[in-house]
């Protein structure tokens, strides 16, 4: 039958379900139906949370969130038929149905399964290589890694599937399962399947099994490598590797049971199938959320958002209104400024919300009674600037709108750096400097303390991301460390820091946040360093006696005169159409007034004569805070744009011919091009321009916080920073002046994850620990550190060494064998001793030339040799002294050469011996090779041969002086180079080989038959000369310096010490004391014997 034929006849399949049982089949259905929505919403949350929390950006969470993707693409696959059959008699499922969940449910399962291998690796190499972790796992290496998993999945999903479509299928048609999966269908097919079966296993089963084993390998080396840890490190690495341990143990187990062997049922298979079928992809996201603290702080974090909104208000900042009114007042008053003309203005309050911001700013551009921009046909007074926010948020959320309409706006808080992008806001004036400048005064406070070791408290928000995005890497470029951070909400009750805090073991803590958080004193730990930014100030609430002993930075300004007399002089009659001002003087005072439909009736009617004066400084501060300093200037920076506007040259020519000015005909976007270069002085003596970037430069004040027990808050100012965006730092401080808080009793306090390292050590970073936890290791030999907490040691020059602590170095002694000490002197003389022992020989010999001793062993080789000798020791001296150019040139080679011509002397003198007694011999015809020519002939053939490597030697490689500063610690050798050390040992090797064939020729003839027969001493004096010069190799090459030459002198006097004495004093003996046996007769005697 034709195979088409054949598949064409199965349609469909029958599935058996899970149970044929009608109530459990219901049972079960309420079951599973609740496991998959449990199954969505957790893997949906999972998903959510991944893409909208921007503090889950790490590599770690891209998987996790794909690992969600595919559980809820996994369960898809198969949960909702198998519900859909639970409900129904009859189970069936088509082909293409089968086909199409056989391969999602496999291009699924293998995706999760690459997957979990790429998450073993992200946790191999945060736990492995923390620092390069970052550097590793970068955004291109991660989406590769999710691509390679997707791309693996299909791939095994494909092969699967194009195996299967090409069986033919013609009965049966029932499947004994919930789904279609490849071990039931390919039981259907009509042909023989074994080697399918065997393709399909090693696509599935092997894969899986070589998988997990790759899996358990790498797990098993990253719980190895967490032991190391540090307990929170451990804890925390502990719990991500747990979560990945059951999520993978959950997929593979069941995985191997059914794939892992010959496609054949067992019992229990169905049950093991909805494992990792339906309750796995539901467990991993409890397993993730469980726990990993961060994925449950995110979740957390999502279901509560938009929960609530909170404004702070801060009664303080009432004076920021009240300064706008006085510098207002000012202007209007000073007849040179603005002449003929008076400034207005509108208030309005945004109460902290970017929503009322929005609507508040449309109505400045729009009509008085409809709420539409460009329409303002009945509103005569639009504004020519904007003086606003406070925050970046609401700074931003006005920018929106204002630059659309290229309207002015000078804002007095402090702003977030992309504020400053004059291409995104050209018409955005910053007042107050940028928070950089701020930033690199903290740092240089910190550094002047020496303060490495800190906790950050940061509010969230972009302000507080912004921060800690600047300050991280400022930190690292200055070795800070940060022991831990903190991020506090909105709500007071919900920040408690105490824990952290205690933990983190340092005393200094940095808050930042912006002007309207307020942070929960309640919770604060005492006896900390607390340092704050300029915009936090303690006077809008926030004195506490646990406060004291605080720095904080402020900008630098001088006194506004009469500021603090308009203050003084404000009565609630003047400010009756004020109901900002009136609902403030009611909460400050506990006072009612009827203005303004006031809430406060159950308080005593205001009498007006209330004074600001008379309130506590936590509640409103008489002196000008930066803020309302910032809102002084901006009034009076429009005003002076305007003046400098009304007095150009087209304004002077229209009031000439006569035409009248009108006012309302100037827009918003003409002042721009004066504003940007206004420059004048205030009434403080301060100078205020528009620099660079719109910006101000800064100077800081460092200021002190005096908090007493009543909470009475003393600004002490303790030194100056000056800053300017592109040019260095002017830091003074008085460290002498600063009230510390209590438990330091006036110490400076200390910050530091570890002690110092003294001079004579240098910091050495442990792995997988902030830089400033560094341990204190000495400096290593030829290197010093002369400074606390050195980075690394300084090699000292060559002509110096580290003293005994290594933190100084000091001049090296030059040193040589010198005549002056013991051991040079003392060579020396026995040089001088011997030379003179070796003359006084020669002139015994020479005395008695012409007795029978000195005549029967050649007395012209006697006395080469005695001249020799008296050579080899007068060479020595060579070897004393400074080495110089002409010294070190010839004291190796007039040794060698010296030597070798000793030898050479010995050597004829031995052969001398061997052919006198060869002629002696009947039949020996040899007599003709007697005489002087011969001995010349050896001793100059075998001295030239080492004349001839000297001079190769001079001629290649010469010696030469040298100072050797690094052999010995402390010590300068003067020495000479050999130039060559081949050369050196080479003239060694042959003097030795001259020597050896002179001990060998002596040996063997020691026992001639002879009266004065040499042979015997000359074998005694070789074989003392080969000792010494054996043993001298060896013991040159591992001495140094002095002792090294010291050596030399040594070998040569005691290898001409002994030729001299082993040959030459048994025959003085017998020529000084035994003259007797030193006759004619005694030889003639002596033959006789023998004959």
């Amino acid at each position: 039958m034709d195979p088409e034929n054949i598949t064409r006849r199965i349609k469909e399949f029958q599935l058996l379900g899970l149970t044929a049982n009608r109530p459990l089949q219901y049972a079960l259905f309420m079951a599973f139906l609740t496991v998959y929505i449990a199954t969505c919403f957790g893997n949906l949350t999972i998903i959510t949370a991944v893409i909208t929390d921007h503090r889950l950006r790490s590599p770690m969470y891209l998987l996790l969130g794909n690992l969600a993707f595919i559980d809820l693409s996994e369960s898809s696959v198969t949960v909702p038929k198998m519900l859909w059959d639970l409900t129904l008699q009859h189970k069936v499922i088509s082909f293409g149905g089968c086909m199409a969940q056989i391969f999602f449910f496999h291009f699924t399962g293998g995706a999760a399964i690459f997957f979990l291998m790429v998450m073993a690796l992200d946790r191999y190499v945060a736990i492995h290589k923390p620092l390069q972790y970052l550097t590793i796992m970068k955004p291109g290496v991660c989406v590769g890694l999710v691509a390679g998993a997707w791309l693996g999945g299909f791939v095994h999903s494909f092969v699967q599937i194009v195996l299967m479509v090409r069986l033919p299928f013609c009965g049966p048609n029932i499947l004994d399962n919930y789904y279609c999966d490849v071990p039931q269908v390919i039981k259907l097919a009509c042909t023989d399947t074994f080697v399918i079966e065997l393709l399909m296993f090693s696509n599935s089963g092997l894969l899986t099994i070589l998988i997990f084993f790759a899996l358990v390998v790498s797990y098993t080396i990253i719980l190895v490598k967490i032991r190391v840890h540090v307990t929170e490190g451990k804890k925390k690495a502990l719990s991500t590797c747990g979560a990945q341990i059951t999520v993978v143990c959950i997929h593979f187990v069941p995985c191997i049971l059914i794939y892992g062997r010959p496609f054949q049922k067992f019992s229990g298979e169905k049950a093991l199938a909805t494992l990792f079928t339906v309750f796995a992809p539901m467990l991993n996201p409890l397993i993730y959320t469980l726990r990993n603290t961060e994925m449950k702080n995110a979740i957390r974090r999502l279901l509560k958002r938009n929960v609530f909104s909170e404004t702070n208000y801060l009664r303080n900042n009432h004076q920021h209104l009240l300064a706008f009114l006085f510098a207002v007042n000012e202007i209007n008053k000073n007849v040179h400024l603005l002449p003929n003309m008076s400034l207005g203005f509108h208030i309005f309050e945004n109460y902290c919300n970017p929503q009322i911001t929005y609507q508040q700013t449309m109505n400045l551009l729009s009509s008085e009674h409809s709420r539409i921009p460009n329409y303002e046909c009945d509103r005569e007074d639009h504004p020519w600037a904007i003086i606003g926010g406070l925050t970046s948020k609401t700074s931003s959320t006005m920018a929106t709108l204002l630059n659309l309409y290229k309207t002015p706006q000078l804002t007095y808080g402090f702003l977030a750096p992309e504020l400053s992008d004059t291409i995104q806001y050209p018409f955005f004036y910053q007042m107050i400097p940028k928070q950089d400048l701020q930033y690199s005064a903290l740092i240089q406070l910190l550094l002047h303390f020496q303060w490495n070791w800190i906790v950050l408290l940061v509010f969230e928000g972009d302000s507080g991301d912004t921060f800690l995005k600047t300050i991280t890497p400022m930190f690292t470029k200055f070795d800070i460390c940060i022991s831990a951070t903190l991020r506090l909400r909105l709500r007071v009750q919900n920040n408690d820091p105490t824990e952290m805090l205690t933990k983190s073991n340092t005393n200094v803590s940095i808050i930042y946040g912006d002007s309207q958080h307020i942070f929960p004193v309640g919770f604060m730990p005492s006896g900390i360093v607390w340092i704050t930014p300029t915009q936090w100030d303690f006077t809008s609430g926030y004195i506490l006696v646990k406060f004291h002993g605080a720095l904080s930075f402020a900008i630098h300004y001088g006194e506004v005169p009469g500021f603090k007399e308009f203050l003084q002089n404000l009565d609630l009659q003047s400010l009756e159409g004020d109901c900002i001002i009136q609902n403030f003087w009611q909460t400050v005072f506990n006072c009612w007034t009827s203005i303004c439909n006031s809430q406060y009736s159950e308080f005593p009617m205001c009498t007006g004569l209330e004074n600001l004066e008379d309130l506590p400084g936590d509640v409103f501060s008489m002196e000008m805070s930066l803020y309302s300093y910032s809102i002084y200037n901006a009034i009076y920076a429009v005003a002076h744009a305007v003046h400098v506007m009304y007095s150009s040259s087209s304004r002077h020519k229209a009031i000439r011919n006569g035409e009248r000015l009108n006012l309302w005909n100037v827009q918003p976007w003409e002042l721009n091009r004066y504003l940007k270069n206004v420059r004048f002085n205030n009434s403080a003596g301060d100078e205020v321009s528009f620099i660079e970037y719109t910006s101000l430069e800064a100077t800081y004040d460092i200021i002190n916080w005096i908090i007493s027990a009543d909470n009475n808050a003393t600004r002490v100012k303790i030194g100056t920073m000056h800053l300017l965006a592109s040019s260095s730092v002017e830091f003074k401080i008085d460290d002498g002046n600063i009230q510390w808080p209590t438990r330091f009793n006036q110490t400076t306090p200390r910050s530091i994850c570890t002690s110092n390292c003294y001079p004579g050590n240098y910091k050495v970073v442990q792995e997988e620990k902030p830089v400033c936890c560094y341990e204190c290791s000495p400096c290593p030999e030829g290197a010093i550190s002369n400074k606390t907490d050195a980075k690394e040691c300084n090699k000292c020059p060559d002509d110096k060494y580290p003293n005994r602590h290594k933190d100084e170095c000091i001049p090296k002694i030059i040193i040589f064998l010198s005549y002056k000490e013991l051991l040079g002197g003392a060579l020396a003389s026995f040089a001088i001793l011997f030379f003179f022992s070796s003359a006084w020989v020669l002139g015994v010999f020479a005395k008695h030339r012409t007795t029978p001793i000195v005549k029967a062993n050649n007395k012209d080789l006697t006395y080469m040799l005695l001249i020799s000798l008296m050579l080899c020791f007068l060479c020595s001296l060579l070897f004393i002294g400074w080495p110089g150019k002409v010294t070190c040139l010839l004291r190796q080679m007039a040794f060698a050469i010296v030597f070798a011509f000793a030898v050479s002397c010995v050597l004829a003198k031995t052969i001398t011996v061997v052919l006198a007694f060869m002629a002696t011999k009947p039949g020996h015809n040899i007599r003709g090779l007697l005489g002087k020519r011969l001995s010349y002939v050896i001793v100059l053939s075998c001295s030239l041969v080492q004349v001839g490597i000297s001079s190769i030697w001079l001629a290649s490689y010469p010696p030469f002086p040298e100072l050797d500063m690094h052999s010995q610690t402390g010590e300068i050798i003067v020495q000479c180079d050999e130039g060559s050390v081949i050369m050196f040992f080479a003239v060694l090797a042959y003097m030795g080989l001259l020597a050896l064939v002179s001990f060998i020729v002596a040996f063997f003839a020691r026992k001639l038959p002879d009266t004065f027969n040499e042979a015997k001493y000359i074998t005694f004096s070789m074989m003392i000369f080969c000792c010494v010069w054996v043993s001298f190799v060896p013991t040159y090459l591992s001495t140094k310096g002095k002792y090294m030459v010291a050596v030399e002198i040594f070998s040569i006097l005691v290898s001409s010490t002994g030729l001299l004495g082993f040959i030459f004093l048994p025959k003085c003996y017998i020529i000084i004391l035994k003259p007797g046996l030193n006759a004619r007769e005694q030889l003639i005697r002596k033959a006789t014997n023998r004959t």
